[in-house]
């Protein structure tokens, strides 16, 4: 049995970093450069006191929006495991800044993310989509699959949506891009996460609102927490 890698993101506190690591979490995420989220951590200074708080043999993850003007200095500033690139104007101009990060920092352990919509059923669409992730994942180490989904004002959710997709698009994607690492996202919980695994077989999952307090975006519950890990490392 293969066991499924667990991300767990929008880390805001030091503590949470801690919790997660000691229920078995293999990575960690921290939102950055992206105001409108409610687990964006505020400052370059706060970003780089948390990655540094993470222990060794747990990557850390710098969740941050193409468009990030400081995604140099999180480099060479923060020195995260990874960069996971959110593609807020849903094209193809990350291949472009790849390249330009590469250049500039030799840096390559990017992941890119890929927005789905909730109901992604037609097959020209979907046919659009892994035609996308296979693009995008010469260009990177993973390709994430997160739900697609909007605020009340229509701007695009770049993660935490709490929101699933068709599993079932994912697990053609994921077997599209094979033997590229698939990481899955979006609505994921401790009630569907062994569902999901057992469809998409993903190399790893990633799980934000699904393990936070009720009502509070980027507090993590330790029950929760715990009992989700716990599941996704014992799915068959």
């Amino acid at each position: 049995m293969t066991v499924v890698r667990v991300k767990i993101c929008g880390i805001t506190r030091e503590e949470d970093i801690h919790r997660a690591v000691k229920f078995g979490a293999d990575a960690l995420g921290f939102v950055y450069g992206y105001k409108e989220s409610k687990r964006n951590i505020p400052s370059f200074e706060s970003l780089k006191l948390l990655v540094s708080s993470v222990p060794p043999y747990v990557s850390s993850v710098v969740v941050t929006p193409a468009s990030n003007p400081e995604l140099s200095d999180v480099i060479l500033g923060v020195k995260p495991t990874y960069i996971q690139i959110v593609n807020d104007e849903e094209e193809y101009g990350n291949v472009a800044l790849v390249r330009k990060i590469r250049a500039k920092t030799g840096f390559d352990a990017i992941i890119q993310t890929v927005h789905i919509e909730e109901n992604e059923d037609k097959r020209t669409s979907q046919e659009k989509i892994i035609e996308k992730c296979r693009a995008l994942s010469h260009f990177s180490k993973a390709i994430l699959l997160d739900s697609k989904a909007t605020t009340d004002n229509d701007s695009m959710l770049l993660g935490g949506t709490g929101v699933a997709h068709d599993w079932h698009l994912s697990r053609k994607i994921r077997d599209a891009l094979a033997p590229k690492p698939l990481i899955l996202a979006g609505g994921l919980s401790k009630e569907n996460i062994a569902r999901a695994i057992k469809v998409v077989e993903p190399y790893a999952i990633d799980v934000s609102s699904g393990v936070e307090r009720k009502g509070k975006s980027g507090v993590k519950d330790e029950g929760e927490l715990k009992e989700f890990i716990r599941i996704a490392k014992s799915a068959d």
